[in-house]
């Protein structure tokens, strides 16, 4: 099993796993009868095909299966395949396939040990170009995951590969081989990183055709398969929500190009991934900063509370146990009682007229005020202040709130919200703190 630092498991692949998944690629499946995976790898020498299966037909697809023994050094296990070994497959899928009047599928199953969380396989060009040819699609299965490349992806790999092999890499990714910033927004999530290389030039774009990807994963407690999803994790750290399907314990999705994927839970029906703040709100949420409204709901437009906003702060900050506050109007026992105590007795939120005021709506310039006074609070440089002159509602902004708002412009949390205009006596929505909050650690903190 592979275990994500989350302590999330993956259940170790099988054929008849993704036989389920290739069902829904193809709108058939193998039938999976190679489940038959010794424990895989074994250093030295060149890898070489164990054995090779008769063919199965289910639906209009007929997999011809060989099985290949991998060499293996630590976690990352590398397999070859030789021209002899594919044309076998090939020749053997396309005859089948022929007899019964479907299209033929050759599954390469890398028997990799369960410890493996990088597996490369590497097959001869001209067998891509072969199986392009004849409308074949190729499968490749490893512990990590599968994918099944159609016959247009074939066709655009082949012309594309600039040596005479073809590298199909499918690896668990280590955290710290992400940027900082990438893990931030993916917090303890699975990313998985998949490639195809020739002669070292990477080959990322299928032309038009597509890959069908099927990633191994177990849910964890409280986690439930409607809500997994999987996020496109670009160089710059934008996520891009990709559709995907959740069966017995595969999650399956499809792509026209290869590149970083986060296997991540975000419960929220009202999010479709086009929003503006859809990056910010998973950013908040992955990393236990803000929470839904319940019923699979963020509710973005939502109003964001004083209480709110002092109790994300306090849990960026650890929880801490704070003395006591002094508000009439916060009872001991409230979910935010001890954010507001470590704010108040720390000069980051202050009450009016002995009361806090925890379920007020909290303004724009209220929310730069306060995370200016945790950025003090932290010793973070304040000195970079904006001149607000360009805003045509500057005259709004309040006196004890102008050096917060001049600081939160120009370090980028705050920006206009459309007609010149500050509005910093608008209410601060649920999205917009999750934006204001991103930008503020990033920009900030890191």
């Amino acid at each position: 099993m592979l275990t994500d630092v989350s302590g999330n498991k993956y259940a170790e692949v099988n054929a008849t796993s993704f036989s389920t998944f290739e069902m829904s690629f193809t709108n058939s499946s193998n039938d999976g009868n190679n489940d038959n995976r010794g424990g895989g790898g074994g250093g030295g020498g060149g890898t070489a095909a164990s054995s090779s299966e008769a063919s199965v037909t289910k639906g209009d697809v007929t997999t011809v299966t060989t099985e290949i023994k991998p060499s293996s050094t630590g976690t990352s296990a590398t397999a070859t395949v030789t021209e002899a070994t594919m044309t076998k497959a090939i020749d053997a899928a396309l005859e089948a396939a022929a007899k019964s009047n479907t299209s033929a599928n050759i599954n390469l199953v890398v028997n990799a040990s369960e410890r493996a969380t990088e597996v490369k396989t590497t097959i001869p060009a001209v067998s891509v170009s072969k199986l392009a040819g004849s409308d074949a699609s190729l499968t490749v299965t490893t512990p990590v995951g599968a994918v099944t490349f159609d016959g247009d992806a074939l066709a655009s790999i082949g012309k594309a590969a600039a040596g005479t092999n073809v590298t199909i890499s499918v690896a668990d990714v280590a955290k710290e081989k992400l940027t900082q910033e990438q893990q931030a927004l993916v917090g303890d999530r699975p990313v998985i990183d998949l490639s195809v290389m020739s002669n070292g030039s990477l080959i990322s774009d299928f032309g038009g055709g597509s890959a069908a990807v099927s990633i191994p994963y177990t849910l964890a407690e409280g986690e439930s398969a409607d809500s997994i999803v999987v996020w496109h994790l670009a160089d710059d750290g934008t996520l891009t929500p990709v559709d995907c399907s959740y069966k017995d314990g595969m999650l399956a999705f499809k792509t026209d190009h290869f590149s970083q994927y986060v296997l991540a839970y975000f419960p929220f029906g009202d999010l479709s991934g086009g929003e503006w703040y859809y990056e910010n709100v998973a950013y908040a949420y992955t990393n236990g900063l803000m929470d839904g409204v319940g019923n699979k709901r963020f509710n973005p437009s939502g109003t964001t509370t004083r209480g709110m906003v002092v109790t994300i702060l306090w849990r960026l900050e650890g929880s801490p146990v704070p003395t006591m506050h002094s508000f009439a109007d916060v009872a001991d026992g409230m979910w935010y009682a001890d954010a507001i105590s470590w704010a108040a007795v720390n000069g980051i939120a202050e009450g009016y007229g002995g009361k806090f005021n925890p379920e007020a709506a909290i303004t724009r310039e209220q929310t730069a005020a306060i995370i200016y006074r945790y950025a003090a609070y932290k010793g973070y440089d304040l000195s970079g202040l904006s001149d607000l002159t360009s805003f045509t509602d500057t005259d709004d902004v309040s006196d004890w709130a102008g050096n917060a708002m001049k600081w939160a412009v120009k370090s980028k949390l705050l920006s206009g919200m459309g007609n010149n205009k500050l509005d910093p006596k608008g209410s601060a929505h649920r999205a917009q703190v999750a934006a204001i909050l991103q930008r503020f650690i990033e920009n900030t903190t890191m």
